[in-house]
């Protein structure tokens, strides 16, 4: 259902201009997939944001190809698994990296241990001057690990 002052999602637009029979379902559970664009998690947030994804997107691009998954609630950067997510603040984005180790450094804001080898650490990016060669080492990890 659409939400005023929230972008119409791929499924409302869908609902509005076809037939139930062409929109994409998952069968097992009979219910509609949501689709969810990159784009939608820059509404209502500072252009800047969407400026430093998309540094961020590039940055990660020097390693080799990467995808843009959408979520629900964040989008993950893959290579043949996630290596990142991003989610989306009014003024900044929190960055989760995959690592096989803790990383000790005043910028991660919260490690979460998954496994016995792997790690999500959050980092906050809200400036052009986040993205050092620390933050760049620590993706190239990942993304070694992501493949």
């Amino acid at each position: 259902m659409k939400v005023p002052g929230k972008p119409a999602t791929r499924v409302e637009l869908l609902l509005a201009t076809q037939s139930t029979s062409e929109l994409p379902f998952n069968k097992e559970a009979r219910t509609v997939t949501e689709v969810y664009s990159v784009s939608d998690h820059f509404v209502n947030k500072d252009p800047n944001v969407r400026t430093l994804y998309d540094q961020l997107v590039s940055l990660v691009r020097t390693f080799g190809p990467v995808e843009e998954d959408p979520k629900k609630t964040s989008i993950h950067l893959n290579r043949k698994s996630a290596l990142a997510g991003v989610e989306t603040r009014r003024n900044n984005f929190l960055l989760t990296i995959k690592s096989d180790h803790p990383i000790k450094s005043p910028r991660v804001e919260k490690v979460e241990k998954i496994s016995s080898k792997r790690f999500y650490h959050k980092v906050r990016i809200s400036s052009p001057d986040d993205f050092d060669e620390e933050l760049k080492n620590w993706l190239q990890e990942a993304y070694a690990l992501s493949e």
